[in-house]
């Protein structure tokens, strides 16, 4: 393939200075609304996820206090050890546009990006910051 056949509206990669700016967006969501997403990228994609705390650490926690037992006492119980769990909310596809991305959700039926089920919970908005901002109701917590 030579270079005049690249369709030059889809990038191969998403630039540097792009990426700096959707750290910024997600950094910023994240302090104004008391949440945990990350970005991170490979090639042309934006891969947007959220860090939540294991419920059955939040259970655990519950039941130690009840038991009268310190917190810390988690921490030395084997199955419970990892009290983060990351939920993948979906892939942004670099176009070329900050405001306007390609978005597929990613469906844990599947263990894959789905770009046909995206629309019941970001609309018409395939901004980085609609995305955050849908994040709950692609995947409640």
């Amino acid at each position: 393939m030579t270079q005049t056949d690249k369709n030059p509206k889809k990038p191969s990669k998403i630039p540097v200075e792009i990426q700096e700016e959707v750290l910024r967006i997600v950094e910023n969501y994240n302090k104004e609304n008391e949440t945990r997403y990350i970005a991170t990228f490979r090639g042309k994609f934006c891969y947007i996820s959220r860090i939540d705390e294991r419920q059955i650490a939040q259970q655990m926690t519950a039941y130690l206090k009840l038991m009268g037992l310190p917190e810390s006492f988690l921490q030395h119980l084997p199955l419970h050890t990892e009290r983060e769990l990351e939920t993948h909310i979906g892939r942004l596809t670099w176009t070329g546009n900050m405001n306007s991305w390609d978005f597929a959700v990613y469906r844990y039926s599947k263990e894959a990006y789905d770009p046909n089920e995206w629309h019941f919970a970001v609309g018409t908005s395939t901004s980085v910051l609609g995305v955050l901002k849908a994040g709950y109701e692609i995947y409640p917590k």
